[in-house]
């Protein structure tokens, strides 16, 4: 009888040769030699193995079906169908993709579902299995990532289509006053979301400046003098600058009027004088202050002193004019203000 003394492989040996010597008692002693030829069984006895111990590949949003993703491989050491290897995948998102039995070459299957803004990665379980009689196969299985790259197709949005402020008209230039700040969001990735900010139009005089980055609208010029409403098209595109994706809104800029300047007395020409009004039976007439920018004014008595002439006060174009009638009193002191 013959007996192995070490495990046998037939990978690596499918068939063994040796030759068997006997020898009897006799004298002389025989001998006889035989050569024998043992062929190895096979077995699977191996399980499959992938190239790597996980996979990320990529692919780009949008891409159609039967785009090649990439490819899994593996190896099983057995012979013959025990190792002929068959792939397939599983997993949440086996869905949106197909893997070639064969090859292990994974496509895509499902285009719409390969959206970045909506979900970044896939997963999947890679399985190989040797093609040996049902119940004596085995299987090996590999995790696998798919990055989904960014593509261009979001543009900015506004957060409103209409921007309403109001700002002084001495609203400082160095540095800038802030009016409001405008936002615009794009959900793409790198410079396809990286939101640029410009006026379009209106903008008469470039009084306004559009801060490209931040979006902030400041003064572009002084806003003195120019007190009323003002309506600009802005525009937000994004980081590539080019094709269909940017979006417009309007900013309504109401420019206030500030009171800056005091009323002047005409007549005293120093501060704190007397008028002096000669006393007469008729009326006479002086101007006596001038509002300043063509704004009204409020004239009042600080105190009086009882005399036979009345003063009466009035507006004569531009300027605050000084009536006095007979019998009454005349100020001596007096303060003049803006009605604003």
């Amino acid at each position: 009888m013959v007996r192995s003394i070490a495990r046998i492989d037939y990978e690596a040996t499918p068939v063994i040769k040796f030759n068997v010597s006997v020898i009897d008692t006799g004298v002389p002693q025989l001998t006889s030699t035989a050569q024998i030829t043992v062929e190895v069984v096979n077995t699977n006895d191996n399980d499959p193995e992938f190239e790597q111990p996980e996979y990320t590949l990529q692919v780009r949003e949008n891409s159609p079906v039967g785009t090649l993703v990439g490819m899994v491989r593996a190896r099983d050491a057995d012979a013959g169908l025990y190792g002929q290897l068959t792939y397939t995948i599983v997993g949440d998102h086996s869905g949106n993709f197909v893997i070639d039995p064969d090859t292990g070459a994974i496509t895509v299957h499902n285009a719409s579902a390969l959206d970045r803004e909506m979900e970044q990665e896939a997963s999947l379980t890679a399985i190989a299995t040797d093609r040996a009689p049902e119940g004596m196969r085995r299987s090996t299985t590999v995790p696998v990532q798919i990055r989904v790259l960014d593509e261009n197709d979001n543009g900015p949005t506004f957060t409103q289509q209409i921007y309403h402020a109001t700002v002084a008209e001495n609203a400082a230039l160095h540095p800038p006053a802030a009016i409001l700040q405008v936002m615009a969001t794009d959900p793409d990735e790198g410079a396809a979301g990286d939101v640029k900010y410009a006026i379009l139009s209106d903008n008469v005089g470039g009084i306004f400046r559009l801060d490209a980055n931040s979006g902030i609208l400041y003064p572009g010029a002084s806003l003195i003098g120019k007190s009323g409403q003002y309506r600009i098209d802005i525009e937000a595109r994004d980081g590539l600058g080019s094709g269909p994706h940017n979006d417009a809104a309007t900013i309504v800029i109401e420019i206030q009027s500030i009171n800056q300047h005091r009323p002047v007395f005409i007549m005293p020409a120093l501060y704190n004088a007397t008028v002096e009004i000669p006393e007469v039976r008729k009326h006479i007439e002086m101007p006596f202050a001038r509002p300043a920018r063509r704004k009204h004014i409020s004239f009042v008595l600080r105190h009086c002193i009882r005399t036979r002439i009345r003063l009466i006060f009035f507006f004569a174009g531009a300027h605050m004019v000084l009536r006095t009638v007979p019998h009454y009193c005349v100020a001596s002191c007096a303060t003049v203000r803006d009605c604003v």
